[in-house]
């Protein structure tokens, strides 16, 4: 639910720097841009370990263990320092890799029907800095920028007017897929508008079988699936039926072990790919030049024979 992302990511990561860092630091962070112009790694914006929020149980059992002497006030303050640093190590992390850094990402809430009829005029400037990246990328002609935004202004006058508009989706639980389909996808007026919808709701992923549970079918099977990957969907869908379900699923050592080394495989795989396909240019390219040389001997055959006859008709 990609429309949904940005909003989620910003109150997660507000969340947890809500536990350590100060509130002037805080009213700073009003958007996701802002997240990442801030150091949240300088103590200067860090609360007093005394005052971090650990969470209503952590903190709850502290006091229980202070009162029974069971950790001292040292203890105590040690085990806040630590709290503080895990969440400054976790902050920087995900900020690392979130995708909120994304201009795309955080201008893709145009797709959410609430906010199209709650602030259309904000939507409509994301739907143009989007454009703008994907045209970029190649992905859509400039040409059909104005066509689609003209068309998003009519769907969004149709949203804002709409007496159903109670029953659309909102959260990220709701089918936007499934609701834009019914709007846009057989009205010829909206046929570029849905065209470009299409394309956004695919940037995520290219598979939706993590997201429809572990079914092997026909309906998640599209032409970019390769044969491997069908083998180890079928293979994981057959286990699951033999143990009765993913929570009976066994964590052994030899199955983690595995999980760990899988961006190892996969780089692996990669690399063999790599040298695959180079050895088969090569190929090519040899057979190219050999095609070349027989050819060559044949017309210099030729050429011997037909000299030949000409000296014995003389």
């Amino acid at each position: 639910m990609i429309p949904y992302l940005a909003d989620d990511l910003f109150t997660i990561l507000k969340r947890l720097l809500q536990r350590f860092v100060t509130d002037d630091t805080l009213k700073r962070v009003k958007t996701p841009v802002k997240l990442f112009s801030e150091d949240f790694k300088d103590r200067a914006n860090h609360k007093d370990a005394s005052v971090i929020n650990i969470g209503f149980v952590a903190d709850k059992l502290l006091s229980e263990l202070r009162v029974r002497k069971k950790l001292s006030e040292r203890d105590v303050l040690m085990v806040r320092k630590e709290t503080k640093e895990f969440l400054v190590t976790a902050v920087t992390k995900l900020l690392e890799k979130c995708p909120l850094k994304y201009t795309l990402v955080r201008n893709l809430a145009w797709l959410d029907p609430q906010k199209i009829k709650e602030n259309p005029d904000r939507c409509e400037k994301q739907l143009r800095l989007c454009l703008q990246i994907i045209s970029s990328a190649g992905q859509i002609r400039e040409n059909k920028c104005d066509t689609i935004l003209n068309q998003f202004r009519d769907f969004a006058v149709i949203c804002k007017t709409s007496e159903d508009a109670s029953q659309w989706p909102t959260g990220a639980h709701s089918r936007l897929d499934t609701f834009f389909h019914a709007l846009l996808a057989k009205e010829h007026p909206f046929k570029e508008l849905w065209d470009i919808v299409q394309k956004v709701l695919l940037l995520s992923h290219g598979q939706a079988s993590v997201e429809r549970g572990f079914s092997v079918n026909k309906n998640i099977t599209v032409a970019n699936m390769k044969e491997r990957t069908l083998i180890a969907q079928r293979v994981i869908v057959d286990h699951l039926h033999h143990v009765g379900g993913v929570a009976n699923v066994g964590m052994t050592k030899e199955l983690l072990q595995s999980a760990g080394c899988a961006r190892q495989r996969y780089h692996v795989y990669l690399n063999e790919e790599k040298k695959k396909r180079e050895h088969t240019q090569q190929t090519q390219k040899r057979k190219v030049v050999q095609d070349e040389v027989d050819q060559l001997k044949e017309e210099k055959k030729a050429s011997d024979q037909h000299k030949c006859t000409s000296d014995i008709c003389r």
